[in-house]
């Protein structure tokens, strides 16, 4: 199949244990609780099925994450791709604050699900929480994975309901710059400007908030271009006051056909990411 490049932003939350997302929490804006949020503390269970979709409006009882973007069993964000529902596993190779991450999660009846051997380039992920993989070193980082596009390519051995398969992406070769609004700079929840420079094309906003249990709580998406975004009040009522993840990535994917006719999404993306401050 042909990948099909589509420069959006995404966010994805970190497959990582709590004792790594401790170690991470200066460097890795993601890894950071929500602070002075007034939310409930999470319970670590996954949002229910109706809860994990996007496309709500604000105001309405359709859940917590609302927009372009979708919320997997594994915890993580996801774009919707225009599609209602999770795929059947996500595939992602990501540039952020100058590491490079590695990831993958397989869903099976609503559940994520290990797959064997999972591999990018010669290099063997990690097992994370969640029933996950997850791995990450400084860039440059893992032999053979470059962000400059050129192919990254995966194999899954399959297993716990998982198939076997193989897929490849080019990875970006642009990477957005944050400029507004500054880092833990106070924002108005009546609605603020997102802008960004480095890529002039389609990327996906999302803003989100963590619980002190690392659990995404809430978030929206939205894509963009042109470097710059307008968040309305309608987008952020479901937010609480207090600290969220702003983040602006670009990405590459396609969509890959397992032999069994699951449907499966590989991406390689490159970010920008800081917090700020909802009032």
């Amino acid at each position: 199949m042909t990948a099909r490049p589509l420069r959006v932003s995404i966010v994805l939350g970190l497959l990582v244990s709590s004792l790594v997302a401790c170690s991470a929490e200066e460097s890795d804006p993601s890894r950071l609780p929500a602070g002075e949020s007034g939310q409930t503390p999470g319970t670590g269970v996954p949002a229910p099925a109706g809860d994990r979709a996007g496309g709500g409006e604000a105001g309405d009882d359709a859940g917590l994450i609302r927009g372009d973007i979708v919320l997997s069993p594994g915890n993580d964000l996801y774009p919707s791709f225009g599609e209602p529902r999770l795929f059947d596993g996500y595939l992602v190779s990501r540039l952020a604050s100058d590491k490079q991450y590695l990831s993958a999660e397989f869903i099976v009846d609503d559940e994520s699900v290990l797959a064997g051997d999972v591999v990018l380039n010669g290099n063997s992920l990690e097992l994370g929480s969640n029933e996950g993989y997850f791995s990450y070193r400084g860039d440059p980082g893992f032999p053979g994975v470059a962000f400059d596009g050129s192919t990254h390519s995966w194999s899954v051995s399959g297993g716990h309901g998982a198939p076997s398969f193989t897929a490849s992406v080019k990875s970006p070769t642009a990477r957005p710059e944050l400029t507004r609004p500054a880092s833990l700079a106070s924002v108005s929840r009546a609605g603020f400007t997102v802008e960004w420079s480095g890529v002039s094309d389609e990327v996906l906003v999302e803003l989100y908030q963590l619980d002190a249990g690392y659990n995404i709580v809430a978030a929206i998406g939205k894509t963009a271009r042109g470097g710059r975004l307008e968040l309305a009040a309608s987008d952020l009522a479901h937010l609480e006051p207090g600290k969220a993840t702003l983040r602006v990535i670009r990405f590459e994917h396609d969509t890959i056909a397992a032999t069994d006719g699951r449907r499966f999404k590989v991406m390689s993306s490159a970010e920008a990411a800081q917090h700020v401050v909802l009032e």
